[in-house]
């Protein structure tokens, strides 16, 4: 879906601004995120990324911005599936998720500097040690891989760590997850921000 998305994109401007070429650079690479504080913690990153970048002062401004969708200002052309995404962050329903994500982005726009956290688009996979220890468990090799995110936490069992193998280890990882039918293909499941059929 994100090869189409950004091909039709990147077609799209070429043609309006008369230029040719690729648009994007790299490859689109997925980031597993458990669900819960490191799922929440991605949403608002990205929602903040123009509000970083100096284009907006709030994301509501950006009008191609993720914030949109969650917030319910896109009807059409949906493409997040809003009860898994409720479930996923352990929410009751949709008006205190609003309320919630609208009180946060308030805050966070209020602080002065809002760092990049690189992570979220590198990493194979984010979340607490123990989780993404299990993401590893049919690839050991993977273990070694593991990052810390938290200065001083490095040995605790729930801290926030990514996991960042070589591409070659990426592979495997992803054939390990997708189709073991183990432990890591239900958190496959469960971490999975849904797109819409």
């Amino acid at each position: 879906m994100m090869g189409w998305l950004q091909g039709t994109y990147a077609g799209d401007r070429n043609r309006r601004t008369s230029r040719e070429g690729a648009l994007w650079r790299g490859r689109f690479r997925p980031t597993l995120v458990e669900t819960g504080t490191h799922l929440r913690r991605c949403l608002f990153y990205l929602d903040m990324n123009m509000v970083r970048a100096g284009v907006v002062a709030h994301p509501r401004d950006w009008r191609f911005g993720g914030y949109q969708e969650p917030c319910g200002a896109r009807q059409r052309y949906r493409i997040i599936d809003q009860d898994h995404l409720l479930k996923c962050l352990a929410m009751q329903d949709q008006a205190a998720f609003r309320q919630w994500h609208e009180a946060t982005l308030e805050e966070l726009c209020g602080w002065a500097n809002w760092p990049r956290e690189p992570h979220w688009g590198y990493a194979f996979a984010v979340g607490g040690r123990h989780w993404v220890e299990q993401l590893t468990n049919a690839t050991p090799s993977a273990q070694e891989h593991i990052r810390t995110l938290e200065p001083g936490a490095a040995g605790a069992c729930d801290a926030s760590c990514a996991l960042h193998p070589p591409q070659s280890l990426r592979r495997r990882l992803w054939q390990a997850i997708a189709g073991g039918g183990g432990p890591q293909s239900r958190l496959l499941s469960t971490t999975d921000l849904v797109l819409k059929p």
